[in-house]
């Protein structure tokens, strides 16, 4: 795809970033086929969609993402602002308590400065 689109379409930017934290960081829509990534974007990503394929229906039978099967459909999700994203519920059975002020502390600590403040303990 690179070849054929360079770093990009329109605002459509392909992350090349080998860290997945760093480019979690800033994402604001996950798409994937599989991986374990769309887990751990889970609260860091404002949205969140499955490639539903019959490789990741077997890779994930259950799971809390919303799918598409076509661009278009993909296309209408996208176009839906609240579309992809996670209920509270479903951060709390992937994350631990309190795992944002974690993970904002982690951050800080490596000398990561965040958009997002913590929690007032």
């Amino acid at each position: 795809m690179h070849a054929k689109y360079g770093d990009g379409v329109g605002e459509v930017l392909l992350d090349k970033n080998a860290d997945l934290y760093a480019s979690l960081r800033t994402a604001h829509v996950l798409i994937s086929e599989i991986s374990t990534g769309l887990f751990e974007a889970a609260g860091l990503a404002d949205r969140i969609f499955l490639w539903d394929t019959p490789k990741s229906r077997f890779s994930f039978p259950r799971h809390p993402f919303q799918s598409f099967s076509s661009a278009s459909m993909l296309l209408d999700l996208l176009n839906d602002e609240t579309a992809g994203q996670l209920p509270a519920s479903e951060l709390e059975a992937i994350w631990a308590p309190s795992w944002r002020d974690n993970y904002l502390g982690f951050l800080e600590g490596q000398g990561v400065r965040c958009a997002q403040q913590r929690s007032p303990s």
